[in-house]
């Protein structure tokens, strides 16, 4: 059963971000958006949700991703790293022309995070039509973002950080089973 990590809803959201390029791009288009979150001790990460829309018809794939975290977070948190974990892929075409919660689903073994900072990425992780025209927005609070962390997007090979803006998320995980512990106590019977 999967267990709500950390969130910021969409009903905040005022503005739009764009996917426009393969991930990571040199050009000074966005290939990832992301926000910086609080993890839980001892869960594993099993999903997450970004407010979505394809504009036209964009042809590719998006990933959501999960990275380490770097700077400070709140202020100019940002992925450092290697993938610590990638989702299954979302076709593009299959995103709606409306914003909605788009769920990118880890594949099991799921990650273990330790209840630090991390960051959380939509991606374009393949693409055969994804320009100026044909893209990927993601609405974010623009006014004054009231998450503990922060939204950053990727563009001419290097992050971008804002302080004070928040992407609409929801992290899911699960929290394992204790191997250790009396089987009663897993069936809640003692």
């Amino acid at each position: 059963m999967s267990i709500l990590i950390d969130s910021y809803s969409e009903a905040f959201a005022d503005v739009n971000l764009y996917i426009k390029d393969l991930h990571p791009t040199a050009a000074a288009v966005d290939s990832a958006i992301g926000q910086c979150f609080t993890s839980k001790a001892g869960h594993r990460l099993r999903s997450v949700r970004f407010y979505l829309k394809k504009v036209l018809n964009p042809v590719g794939h998006l990933v959501a991703v999960l990275y380490a975290m770097t700077g400070t977070y709140g202020t100019d948190g940002k992925p450092t790293g290697a993938a610590l974990a990638t989702s299954d892929v979302v076709e593009m075409a299959s995103l709606g022309a409306g914003y909605a919660l788009i769920t990118f689903t880890f594949p099991a073994p799921y990650y273990p995070m330790n209840g630090g900072y991390y960051c959380i990425s939509c991606e374009c992780s393949e693409k055969t039509t994804l320009d100026a025209a044909n893209h990927v927005g993601m609405f974010f609070d623009n006014t004054a973002g009231t998450h503990s962390g922060n939204v950053y997007d990727f563009g001419s090979s290097v992050y971008f950080t804002y302080a004070t803006k928040d992407a609409p998320f929801y992290v899911y995980g699960d929290k394992p089973i204790q191997a250790n512990l009396p089987k009663m106590a897993i069936l809640g019977m003692i």
